[in-house]
């Protein structure tokens, strides 16, 4: 069976803390309702309702899933099996004949626990 991507709903009434968290796959998400923090090494990002984010495979997180007064925090994350990074970039540089992406690379190096 092909490895295709899984659309997730992530859903908490509380604030939720995720500490060290190591991303196993690449991912991009929508905040739905609430909103989200994320920080690493001295950075900081903070996503509100209708803003993107992206998760690159193998980046350590902090994580703060935040309700922010509404009745919960809710986000959509579409993640990418890294075998479906592989093929992709194996199909693209056969058929335009590129070079590797450096993100592309970069992303698909880590397998799932």
């Amino acid at each position: 069976m092909p490895h295709v991507p899984d659309l997730q709903l992530i859903h908490t009434s509380v604030k939720h803390r995720i500490r060290s968290f190591t991303a196993r796959m690449d991912a991009v998400g929508m905040v739905l309702a609430g909103r989200k923090h994320v920080s690493w090494a001295g950075n900081a990002l903070s996503f509100e309702v209708g803003e993107l984010f992206v998760i690159p495979c193998g980046c350590r997180l902090d994580v703060v899933n935040d309700p922010a007064g509404r009745p919960a925090y809710e986000a959509r994350v579409l993640t990418f099996p890294p075998e479906l990074i592989e093929a992709f970039q194996s199909e693209s540089q056969q058929r335009f004949d590129t070079p590797p992406l450096p993100i592309i690379t970069a992303c698909s190096h880590l397998r799932p626990d």
